[in-house]
């Protein structure tokens, strides 16, 4: 399915069909393929699987200037990060799911109004990400430590790159950290 997408996709760039068919097909293409990784395995490859698949989503959706490939990219990270959830060892994946999420926002950040607010959620889904890391790095008594670092390296980020939403990112888990402080330890 995911290559007849992809071949509908390329039919209707070179026949110069409505903007709106190429990324609808890719998308649907890039979900299909991302559907069509083999469930019987371990769900680590299904997570990096699905971290590869967005990033060249997200690279598609900055070369169309497509706000829908961007949606749909942090689609797939979402989904990758709730996949991480029943993983015995998560570590692996929020890395890369992390880092796609990173590198989503670099490459989208640059182009539209629409995609740089596309770019904003590859820049939460990065901060659920490394803060869940940071949590499972650090084992459950210190969780909340592991979102303070978390948030500190947000906050650090967002100054090493001159982005002002990885700062927001980062004083909000950082509020959400002292939130966690003050009821749960």
């Amino acid at each position: 399915q995911s290559v007849i997408l992809a071949g509908a996709a390329l039919l209707a760039r070179v026949r110069h069909a409505p903007p709106i068919l190429v990324p609808l097909f890719t998308g649907m293409a890039a979900m299909a393929l991302a559907l069509a990784l083999p469930w019987r395995f371990s769900e680590l490859p299904v997570a990096l699987g699905w971290a590869a698949i967005a990033l060249v989503v997200a690279l598609l959706a900055s070369r169309l200037s497509s706000t829908l490939l961007a949606w749909n990219a942090w689609g797939l990270t979402a989904a990758g990060l709730l996949e991480c959830i029943g993983l015995d060892e998560p570590r692996p994946a929020l890395a890369a799911l992390a880092l796609v999420n990173a590198i989503s926002e670099r490459v989208l950040g640059r182009g539209s109004r629409m995609l740089r607010i596309a770019s904003r959620a590859h820049i939460g889904a990065s901060a659920l990400a490394l803060a869940w890391l940071f949590s499972q790095s650090l084992g459950t008594e210190l969780t909340t430590l592991g979102w303070f670092f978390a948030a500190f390296g947000l906050f650090i980020t967002g100054f090493g790159l001159k982005e002002r939403w990885y700062r927001f990112a980062g004083i909000a888990l950082l509020l959400v950290s002292l939130v966690r402080l003050l009821l749960v330890d």
